[in-house]
């Protein structure tokens, strides 16, 4: 009944009616012992962590509908990776300058039904795809923000290998920060405070690290052009002010209202 309540508490669905329901859910699931419930639970923190890196890629810090959860446990069935999601993300942006779940799905379905499983073998496939129509504008600009973005990612992860590498110290506060992030993202209330309280600390933690090894503290801090879209056209479905303004550049017509 504790893991029960906490993990009501967590999704949000604390209420007597709620408990009720999630415990006959837990008993047709099988959730007869501690062990059992808190396995489920390890199950769904490492989904709900999944979900967050996946949205993420697409500029959103929230919780995921249930439909969305749904194409993002597909896409974990057929051992699709971020990185693939990554791509297809960029492929979609490309196509259709825009956010659209089921065009996403289907890229990265039917990339995994011809058996591509690298942003390598994805890049050939376009490339070898036949003749394209020709790049719009928008198309080309976003593809510009993709590489933009792609270049930084790598550099950062460059980055942090090495510290990884030369410090320990930075490896063991790393991995607090993840464990505390998750924490965050869970928690509520007074437990959510500390979270924070404790995330706070560890960052400052982490500027000595980076001091010590003669790293200024931005070192780590992904810097895109646009901070309102994170260099991605858009904010939601709607087209960034950056997009608008490059499209207006090169003399494009653009819409009233973006």
């Amino acid at each position: 009944m504790v893991l029960l309540i906490s993990w009501c508490r967590d999704e949000g669905q604390l209420s007597a009616r709620n408990l009720e329901k999630w415990a006959y859910r837990w008993h047709d699931l099988g959730l007869h012992t501690y062990a059992a419930a808190e396995a489920f639970l390890e199950d769904w923190r490492l989904k709900n962590d999944r979900y967050g890196r996946i949205l993420r890629i697409f500029g959103w810090d929230r919780r995921p509908s249930d439909s969305e959860k749904g194409y993002m446990d597909t896409w974990a069935d057929k051992g699709i990776t971020t990185e693939m999601i990554r791509a297809a993300y960029d492929e979609m942006t490309g196509c259709i300058g825009r956010f659209n779940w089921a065009y996403l799905n289907k890229i990265l379905l039917n990339w995994a039904a011809e058996g591509i499983k690298t942003p390598r073998q994805a890049k050939e496939r376009s490339r070898t795809a036949g003749p394209q129509k020709p790049e719009s504008a928008e198309t080309a600009i976003l593809r510009d923000m993709a590489e933009k973005r792609a270049a930084r990612e790598k550099l950062l992860a460059a980055r942090l290998e090495e510290l990884r590498r030369a410090s320990p110290a930075f490896t063991e506060n790393e991995r607090a920060l993840r464990l505390c992030a998750s924490r965050v993202a869970r928690g509520q209330g007074e437990a959510r405070t500390d979270a924070e309280q404790e995330r706070e600390e560890l960052l400052a933690q982490r500027t000595a690290i980076l001091r010590t090894l003669g790293r200024p503290e931005s070192w780590l801090e992904d810097k895109p052009d646009c901070p309102l879209c994170g260099d991605r056209g858009y904010v939601g479905t709607r087209k960034c002010q950056c997009l608008l303004k490059a499209l207006e550049q090169v003399g494009e017509p653009v819409p009233a209202g973006g």
